[in-house]
């Protein structure tokens, strides 16, 4: 045990950290499985990485170098290296991530692609450590951020209960924490951090509610931050009968073949039927809106969703199920419409496409399934790429990628692979009172 460790073993950090572990069934220290810590070098991650040190853990410390400050980022990366030695950590792991490269392959902000590279790193770095688990340093500020964020985007339970302790082998043993908290702890042991200037700016939606909405709501409303951590409890708590009430939902309508009954979902209980079959279905199964419109025709049968993970869905005689990869395509797979420009709602996911009338224009669409060497560009992207590096990196498996109908334009130009991007062709522009809707047709 180092020095910081024992003077830290009596903090109110160490004792809110430990009973988190317990109460939300996180792993405990094992003699041979380390954690992964992911380790920035600000003051949230050093006072991870010196409470899990304490507690017992081993650790491996993982440092993302993004590179987007230049000296600074520098800074962090040595300061990082400098911090875990001096705790005791079992090894630190460094890696310097291409963000703008990301970005321009994948598209998103740079918030997400910082999200998804790291968080990509750390599942590497699991596998190559044996590890237990991976611990980032998320406490209840960072916790009421996201339940904000997701209020104001619009969200259901899961969303206001925001970020879990331990959910899919990821520790967040600092959540009910506070920054005061954490502060305290460094300051009584004597530990030092860095202070990454962009937390600072405004420039991203989450620092905005840091460091302007947040403290107004406090300066107006007391005890604001407070309440919204109860507000986040409270919703766990519901979240966890909500889960339970569709598990019965779920229960009562399914077949011993892996299909699910629609009309016990539908009519009345339709809302609740939405939620059973958006759980039924998972993470990369359907959304919102398809699940809504298939309960809303239970009956009718032939209707197909494809997702935009590529699973397609058909309704059977009152039945939903997975569809067969050797179920073929009709002559017509694509259903197009020109709507008013007021129904033209874009789709990240590109579930449903929409282009410029010009489109049409051009002379008649084409369909066919991929073919070895076929490239697109994809919306927002600079250059083209290969369909199947698209497709790949979706999540589709081969069968689906063989089964997939490509939307073609008059000229042999790839526009639309369904449920996974449109082409960065034919865009809509505001002057375009009428917009070309295309989805997959039912069949």
């Amino acid at each position: 045990m180092t020095d910081f460790q024992r003077n830290s073993e009596n903090s109110t950090l160490i004792s809110k950290a430990r009973e988190l572990i317990t109460s939300a069934g996180m792993p405990a220290p094992h003699p041979r499985r380390p954690v992964i810590v992911g380790l920035s070098g600000g003051a949230d991650s050093v006072a991870l990485l010196s409470v899990m040190l304490t507690l017992g853990y081993s650790c491996v410390a993982a440092h993302a170098n993004f590179h987007l400050r230049g000296e600074e980022s520098m800074r962090d990366e040595a300061h990082a290296r400098d911090i875990a030695r001096r705790l005791g950590a079992t090894g630190i792991e460094v890696k310097d991530f291409d963000i703008p490269a990301h970005r321009d392959t994948h598209g998103g902000s740079v918030e997400m692609a910082c999200r998804d590279t790291r968080y990509e790193w750390f599942h590497d770095l699991v596998k190559k450590h044996d590890a237990l688990a991976i611990a980032v340093a998320h406490h209840a500020g960072d916790n009421t951020e996201t339940m904000l964020l997701n209020l104001l985007r619009g969200s259901g339970a899961a969303g206001l209960r925001a970020m879990l302790p331990w959910a899919n082998g990821i520790m967040r043993p600092l959540l009910s924490a506070t920054r005061h908290d954490i502060e305290q702890y460094l300051s009584s042991n004597s530990l030092d951090y860095i202070t990454d200037s962009s937390n600072l700016t405004l420039d991203y939606r989450r620092n905005r509610l840091r460091n302007e909405i947040i403290p107004a709501m406090e300066s107006h409303f007391p005890g604001a931050a407070a309440g919204m951590r109860t507000t986040i409890a409270n919703m766990r708590a519901t979240e966890r009968m909500l889960e339970r009430y569709l598990d019965l939902l779920i229960s009562s309508a399914s077949h011993p073949d892996g299909s699910i009954a629609l009309t016990p979902l539908s009519g009345e209980r339709i809302e609740e039927g939405v939620e059973a079959l958006l759980k039924w279905s998972g993470k990369e199964g359907l959304n919102r809106s398809q699940a809504a419109d298939i309960l809303k025709r239970p009956e009718a049968s032939g209707r197909r969703y494809l997702t935009p993970r590529g699973v397609e869905y058909v309704v059977d005689h009152g039945l939903l199920r997975i569809a067969e990869t050797e179920e073929t395509i009709s002559d017509n797979p694509f259903e197009i419409e020109t709507v008013n420009r007021s129904a033209f709602h874009p789709d990240r996911t590109a579930s449903v496409a929409f282009f410029a009338p010009e489109l049409l224009e051009k002379g008649a669409l084409k369909w066919r399934r991929w073919q070895s060497g076929d490239r697109m560009r994809p919306f927002g992207m600079k250059g083209s790429r290969l369909v199947s590096d698209i497709m790949a990196e979706a999540g589709l498996t081969s069968d689906r990628r063989a089964n997939l109908p490509l939307l073609l334009d008059a000229d042999n130009n790839i526009i639309f692979i369904p449920g996974v991007r449109t082409a960065d062709l034919y865009r809509v522009m505001p002057h375009h009172s009428e917009v070309v809707k295309i989805i997959l047709a039912a069949r």
